[in-house]
């Protein structure tokens, strides 16, 4: 990095050997989700939830095989996905997929996190209510992975929003006029 902010040195792609971050983080982040939401419904039905299981291998399988149907593309993703979070240059032949790649993480409509937050409410109402009716503390205490999951994944998407949006206002390289 130069004292203008600019960066001196392109980033190049790394050899690296599996799926870029991108794709672990989503097939680790569905896997996650699907069990801190298994257990509350398990705990709900009074059994072992066996549809949010059959949910999480088609999620995992899913997931992989977007991931390896994507392979072709893993070093660019893993450049620009270094760009975006170290704001490093990564060079003219990857800067339009890293803007490209900024404004969809912007572009991403609010709604799911509506959806979100009225689905981890009600299935916390719905614990605790039922914590409360079967005086068992431990329905109750089955949220808190969800809770947290969900928190987790708030976090995660602020902050690639933070480096989109650093990114697009101020790009670690200078504009053609």
């Amino acid at each position: 990095m130069t004292g203008t902010g600019q960066s001196a040195e392109p980033v190049r792609p790394r050899p690296a050997a599996g799926p870029p971050r991108r794709h672990v983080r989503a097939f680790l982040g569905a896997t996650l989700a699907l069990a801190a939401v298994g257990w509350p419904f398990g705990e709900l039905m009074g059994s072992f939830p066996w549809p949010m299981l059959g949910g999480g291998i088609g999620v995992a399988l899913f997931t992989g095989w977007r991931a390896w149907r994507d392979r072709e593309r893993w070093p660019e993703q893993r450049v620009v996905d270094r760009a975006l979070r170290a704001h490093v240059d990564p060079g003219p032949e990857y800067r339009s997929a890293a803007e490209q790649a900024a404004r969809v993480q912007l572009a991403r409509p609010g709604g799911g996190l509506i959806a979100g937050i009225v689905i981890v409410g009600v299935v916390v109402a719905a614990c605790v209510l039922t914590a409360l009716e079967r005086d068992d503390p431990t329905v109750a205490l089955s949220v808190v992975p969800l809770v947290a999951a969900f928190v987790w994944g708030g976090l995660v998407t602020r902050r690639q929003d933070g480096w989109a949006a650093r990114w697009l206002t101020y790009p670690p390289y200078r504009r053609e006029q």
